[in-house]
């Protein structure tokens, strides 16, 4: 009985002293805690955005799409005209088909604009391909065109039409009708166009197939290195035994083949942008993770067992003996260079700075083909730095490194037994001084975003502006200029001229779609020989920027909120004898996307593409443009980090008066 009371009152007295060090060791990280949020809430409210969503509700800036109608029948929807009902989706033009909930019961192809080479008699034959969810054909809706009539009603009555009716999609890609119409040019343009978009839809859907499988690999795999990585975080099974193993597994599986890791960069464009509770889940689990087990369990998690750039590091260090590398004596003095860098860093983007991480973080360098030139050299450079020195980014610069560090409780104790001052203690006192000013001086005179005067958007039944609230950038205007000149720059519209600027590295934010088709309708404003507009646009979203590598800078790439690529079409501009113009014509529209994008407060640049015939057939093989479209530049567009400024370009010794 004695034992066992023994044996009761150490229990009782090891559960006390659990509990007293866990309110220890909370009352310990309470105020880094508190300074983090704190920290995360100036910079949302600096970039007026939070986790996506913006502060102040702005109005919508889209241009004129019809809205699909909501029916409860599919096949209602062959009543209704359908022509200019296309909703852009990854590059192809197809539609939702709404119920009266709002759910998705079918879906509408377009014929047009991939098919817009296909010429029957006299026009394109546009037309809307109905699918039901098992992507069966229930019927095909032929558009107005410039065929005759008579032969249009030929090839009706012939049947080419409903031959195609109740077959899968699969099969009427390559599907040949047997009718004779009489009317074959017609009849021939139709079934090319029908097959072309029938077979590029099921190659989109093969892909997307392939690519839900791919995904479904790839997240098995790194949850289970995920599970591995917590159970060797927490010693069970003794799997740090097979650490060199293990450093091979975490730069293989969440590093080359399956690119899944965190930044301090891909963190702040969460903490701005948002992320995706469907695309990015396991990401989410993994940075709740990498700060949850610190601040409760005090166990560097991340860093130790899932870093796939910290595991490159320390297996490089393992590859030399000890006897030629660098004594930790020598290493002493950069042990506060992390903080340093670190406190540097919040500093510097509280005061309303932004840096683009992507450009210095290592960890790019795991996703093959969008990692710039710099991070390349700084990998480089540290991997042979890790020969002689262990972890060298991990030890001295990560900031995600020492934020995770800093949920950790450590415990400082004095010589004598009196509480000193640590060195994270001083850095932590004056990141608090420094919140502490940004917030006095931020309502006064801080204001972010674009709140430039936005066009008038047509939408149905009403028009929509938002109204300015920031004045255009003003031109520079020196000593030598008249009044004369003065006098031009007096209006809007000749402000903006002169305040346009190229502008090639951003704040890496992206540009919503409707801004981007606001700028292409903009462009479309352009003159035009003979109003034949040659033109054609793509719109580049931010999350497809990748596929421009090779064609822009990779800072450019990297930093850009979204991108216009500028066509023409070498066979509407011949048709309409207009082919030696085709450039002037979609030059002048580059021109009034960039003169729109700087009244918007935005950043732009053009980058060319034609005539260069290596750039050319490169983009036209990545956009899968037709023969006839020929990319003219490149625009890419976003939110200027606010160092360009307009050059001074006019000169008055090139300007004659009556003659040369």
């Amino acid at each position: 009985m004695k034992l066992i009371k023994k044996n009761l009152e150490n229990l009782g007295e090891n559960s006390v002293k659990t509990k007293n060090k866990f309110i220890e060791q909370t009352k310990a990280k309470l105020p880094i805690i508190l300074i983090f949020i704190l920290f995360a809430a100036i910079i949302s409210y600096q970039d007026k955005r939070f986790f996506g969503h913006d502060f102040k509700e702005k109005a919508i800036v889209k241009p004129y799409i019809p809205e699909l109608p909501k029916i409860n029948d599919i096949k209602q929807i062959a009543k209704l005209n359908l022509a200019e009902i296309i909703e852009q989706e990854k590059g192809k033009a197809q539609a939702a088909i709404l119920d009266a909930n709002g759910n998705q019961i079918g879906r509408v192809l377009q014929t047009m604009p991939l098919c817009q080479d296909l010429i029957g008699f006299s026009s394109n034959i546009p037309m809307s391909v109905i699918l039901d969810m098992d992507n069966m054909i229930l019927d095909i809706l032929v558009h107005k065109n410039s065929e005759t009539p008579s032969f249009m009603k030929r090839i009706e009555d012939a049947g080419l039409l409903k031959a195609y009716r109740g077959k899968h999609t699969k099969e009427a890609a390559t599907f040949a009708p047997d009718t004779i119409t009489r009317a074959t040019r017609s009849s021939s343009c139709m079934i090319q166009s029908l097959n072309r978009t029938i077979s590029n839809y099921e190659n989109i859907v093969a892909k997307e197939i392939q690519q839900s499988k791919q995904n479904r690999r790839k997240y098995s795999a790194l949850s289970i290195f995920l599970l591995l990585a917590l159970a060797a975080c927490f010693n069970v099974g003794s799997l740090a035994k097979y650490r060199k193993f293990w450093l091979f597994l975490a730069v293989l599986i969440p590093g080359v083949i399956f690119p899944s890791l965190l930044s301090a960069d891909m963190l702040y464009s969460a903490l701005v942008n948002g992320i995706s509770l469907k695309k990015d889940l396991f990401l989410i689990i993994l940075a709740f993770c990498a700060f949850f087990i610190p601040l409760v369990f005090n166990r560097n998690f991340y860093c130790v067992w899932y870093c796939p750039f910290g595991a490159l590091q320390e297996l490089s260090n393992k590859c030399v003996s000890k006897e030629y590398k660098i004594k930790h004596k020598y290493l002493k003095y950069f042990k506060h260079l992390r903080i340093s860098i670190f406190i540097l860093l919040l500093c510097y983007f509280l005061l309303g700075f932004r840096l683009n991480l992507s450009e210095v973080e290592p960890f790019s360098i795991f996703y093959i083909g969008t990692t710039a030139r710099s991070v390349k050299v700084i990998v480089l450079v540290v991997l042979l730095l890790a020969l002689f020195v262990p972890r060298p980014w991990c030890n001295y610069i990560c900031p995600l490194g020492e934020a995770l560090e800093k949920c950790r409780y450590k415990k400082q104790e004095g010589d004598s037994g009196e509480k000193r001052m640590s060195v994270s203690d001083i850095f932590n006192i004056i990141f608090v001084i420094a919140i502490v000013v940004v917030i006095l001086y931020l309502p006064k005179d801080y204001e972010t975003g674009v709140q430039q005067t936005m066009p008038l958007i047509e939408t149905k039944g009403a028009a929509k502006t938002i109204e300015p609230s920031q004045p255009l950038n003003q031109p520079i205007l020196n000593q030598s200029q008249t009044v004369t000149e003065k006098i031009t720059l007096s209006n809007e519209v000749t402000k903006n001229i002169f305040a346009r600027k190229s502008v090639r590295e951003f704040k890496g934010l992206p540009v919503s779609t409707d801004v981007l088709y606001a700028l292409v309708k903009a462009g479309s404003a352009a003159p035009t020989a003979m109003n034949v507009k040659p033109w054609r646009f793509v719109i580049i979203e931010h999350s497809h920027l990748h596929s421009l590598e090779g064609i822009i800078r990779p800072i450019t790439m990297n930093t850009a909120g979204g991108a216009i690529v500028v066509c023409g079409d070498l066979k509407i501009a011949e048709e309409g004898n207009t082919l030696p113009f085709w450039m002037l014509d979609c030059a002048i529209a580059a021109q009034n996307i960039l003169l729109t994008a700087e009244s918007y407060s935005l950043g732009a640049v053009w980058n060319s593409v034609y005539p260069s015939d290596e750039r050319t057939a490169n983009l036209q093989k990545i956009l899968n443009l037709p023969e006839n479209v020929v990319p003219l530049c490149v625009i890419p567009i976003g939110y200027p980090l606010g160092g360009e400024k307009p050059k001074e370009k006019y000169d008055p010794s090139k300007v004659h008066l009556n003659t040369y």
